[in-house]
């Protein structure tokens, strides 16, 4: 189906769920996180757009996923990886130090040199970024989500990032080109379907009533 048109369901569905600042006990087991940007809006809605979209593999739950996001590190949060990138660049430095940030740990010996883009890192997640969740307990079916949203909010010709979007100073080509904070699924041909779309709207829903009854 039209991208656009998909692009605009999603967003649609997704707000008329709860917002969360941080990780929380009352967040759902297994499911799927949307984040959203001060700055950055949709006109599909007027409201936010969804500048991130992803989930959690088996033996993890959604909440222990976010954690790494908000209070883990850039080992283990590509997210964070990311936006430190953007951090560094605007603050001129040089490529040299963005690829040593965006190094894994194991051997590098001067991991602990960008602490302090650690601590931004997480000081602008919790002052520019909410998120919002949808129940999805089959890890099949998150992951089909995940890859799909991700591809139909890139193809959208509606929704592109602001002028002054953080992630247009991202290290990754595949953050700054998509528009998303993501560099998985940006490329996928896999789009939302008419099907995909009921699913997932019955999905909403059901998360809806969850929290409804907490």
């Amino acid at each position: 189906m039209d991208s656009a048109e998909a692009c605009r369901r999603i967003h649609e569905l997704i707000e008329r769920l709860p917002i969360w600042r941080e990780p929380s006990d009352s967040l759902p087991r297994n499911g799927l996180y949307f984040f959203y940007e001060v700055g950055e809006y949709t006109s599909h809605t007027g409201g936010f757009r969804i500048v991130r979209v992803g989930t959690h593999g088996a033996g993890r739950t959604l909440r222990q996923r976010l954690n790494d996001h908000y209070f883990g590190n850039r080992e283990g949060s590509i997210f964070r990886k990311h936006l430190g990138s953007a951090l560094l660049k605007i603050s001129g430095a040089p490529d040299e130090h963005v690829k040593e940030w965006m190094k894994r740990r194991k051997g590098n010996v001067n991991w602990h040199k960008f602490d302090n883009i650690e601590n931004e890192v997480s000081a602008i997640l919790h002052s520019r970024f909410h998120f919002k969740v949808v129940k999805v307990d089959d890890l099949f079916e998150r992951k089909n989500f995940e890859e799909k949203i991700i591809a139909t909010l890139v193809a959208c010709p509606v929704c592109k990032p602001s002028e002054n979007w953080l992630g247009r100073f991202a290290w990754s080509i595949k953050v700054r080109e998509s528009g998303l904070w993501n560099s998985n699924y940006v490329n996928s041909p896999w789009k939302m379907t008419e099907s995909d779309l009921a699913l997932f709207g019955q999905r909403v829903r059901e998360t809806l009533l969850m929290v409804t009854d907490c």
